[in-house]
């Protein structure tokens, strides 16, 4: 004998069918309990939802929250995600200036979010509904290792060809998403691809990055950064980390380089006390521009420049003489693999985590904006648009 109940979790029907022992009381449900979860049934999604909508590129003004935003049905091999979180970085500040001229009209920026698939189109079948996962920068089935190497590709950018994550709700192609592990919360989990997840890609899977060679780190006291910081150091490489603020010195002390280095913003010039130290195997730059020269001349002979920043979007000379002589490496390096990310979770284990100084609501992105822009964070603000299930 059997009895069925329905519960519902994430907006999703669950049946549970009780199997009845015969020799015990009737009124007592005994025995096994069995879950079966029908993906073919999904939540029913509202027809609009709150969203920060830029109408077009500017100032932080330009940054309108509404609650009448259509919500997109996920079709073919899309899935749509309820947003729980999404972390806020200085390329939002790029994407909303405007520096990249194919950005949508009346563009949902945000490109670092963590949600729970809610649904999916009829040829959907990597996640079912329930699936707690994060954002890639595009969709990698389209295209890898660069969303411009395949004529359309480019359309799956998050947050600038494609809606992304300051939203309740994200409806992609599937391949923009990978699963999580047990043990994150959705704050946590939003940063991790655009912070840790790039430098793993670029440091350690592009470049090479070995246990005890000497690393330098520019814009350390930033999201990047303070991860490129973290992620070699756990490796065994020796860290000298470089920042223009020294108001954030406690906050760069607690990350554990082995040296710190405070340099001025107008004419930095690091490289001088880095060859003192007998120069580095390998540079990570996460502020491109403006310290590009000074990083460049703080390798070794046969070093590796990693480039994963530019918050400036400036030109920088590339000293050809010197690459040539040294023979250095230049590597331009953006996002991470999918299956680079699974593994990076693996190596974060329990205990490595991105620094989070400040959780705020969707109606304070302008808040978060400004404290990016005015330099006064120490690793991530993150928005968190959902309450967060994942615990």
């Amino acid at each position: 004998m059997r009895a069925v109940s329905v519960s519902w979790r994430y907006g999703i029907p669950s049946i549970r069918i009780h199997m009845l022992n015969s020799k015990h009381n009737d009124n007592a449900l005994q025995g096994r309990t069995i879950l079966r979860r029908f993906s073919s049934l999904h939540q029913k999604l509202p027809t609009q939802m709150r969203a920060v909508v830029l109408p077009s590129p500017g100032s932080v003004e330009q940054l309108i929250l509404r609650d009448d935003v259509p919500v997109k049905k996920p079709a073919g091999e899309e899935v749509c995600i309820q947003v729980d979180a999404c972390a806020v970085s200085y390329r939002d500040i790029l994407d909303r200036q405007g520096a990249f001229p194919f950005i949508m009209p009346n563009a949902i920026i945000g490109h670092e979010i963590a949600g729970t698939v809610v649904a999916g189109g009829s040829e959907s079948s990597q996640f079912k509904p329930g699936t707690r996962v994060v954002s890639l920068h595009w969709a990698q089935d389209e295209a890898w290792p660069s969303p411009l190497t395949r004529k359309g590709s480019v359309s799956t950018m998050l947050g600038l060809a494609t809606p992304g994550g300051y939203a309740e709700y994200c409806t992609v192609h599937q391949s923009a998403f990978v699963e999580v592990p047990e043990g994150w919360t959705s704050i946590d989990a939003s940063p991790v691809m655009s912070t840790f997840g790039t430098i793993w890609q670029g440091a350690k899977i592009r470049g090479r990055l070995q246990a005890g060679e000497t690393v330098v780190v520019t814009g350390a006291t930033g999201g990047v950064g303070a991860s490129s910081v973290l992620i070699a150091k756990k490796l065994g490489c020796k860290v000298i980390a470089v920042s223009t603020s020294r108001q954030k010195k406690e906050f760069l002390e607690s990350l554990e380089p082995d040296d710190i280095i405070f340099t001025s913003s107008e004419s930095p010039d690091f490289h001088k006390q880095v060859q003192k130290q007998g120069g580095a195997e390998m540079v990570i730059e996460c502020t491109g521009g403006p310290t590009f020269s000074s990083s460049i001349r703080s390798l070794r002979p046969e070093g590796r420049l990693v480039l994963v920043g530019n918050v400036s979007n400036a030109q920088a000379p590339l000293p050809l003489g010197l690459c040539i002589l040294n023979s250095l490496q230049v590597i331009g390096s953006d996002s991470i693999h999918a299956d680079s990310l699974r593994e990076l979770f693996k190596f974060m284990g329990s205990t490595l985590r991105p620094n989070i100084q400040k959780v705020l609501s969707l109606d304070n992105v302008k808040e978060a904006h400004r404290m990016l822009e005015s330099k006064q964070v120490c690793g991530r603000v993150v928005l968190q648009v959902s309450e967060d299930t994942w615990q």
